[in-house]
């Protein structure tokens, strides 16, 4: 028996995988799917938020290079 990709569990579980790799495109994907799939997956759109607010911080922090250090002088 394979894993089913129509599955929001399978797809919500992807999400958290990728979390916890620090993959957040990839989670913000799976998460997506799994609310595409069952819009009232009871954690999905909790974890979606989550991760587009890191999403959102981590580009206002790196996004354009300001406040980077390099060490050069």
């Amino acid at each position: 028996m394979g894993l089913d990709p129509e599955n929001s569990n399978i797809q919500f579980g992807f999400g958290r995988a990728a979390r916890a790799m620090g993959r957040l495109d990839i989670a913000k994907a799976a998460y997506e799917r799994a609310l595409a799939l069952n819009p009232n997956h009871p954690l999905a759109r909790q974890r979606l938020s989550d991760v587009l607010n890191l999403l959102s911080r981590s580009a206002v922090d790196y996004g354009d290079g300001v406040g980077i250090t390099w060490g050069l002088r």
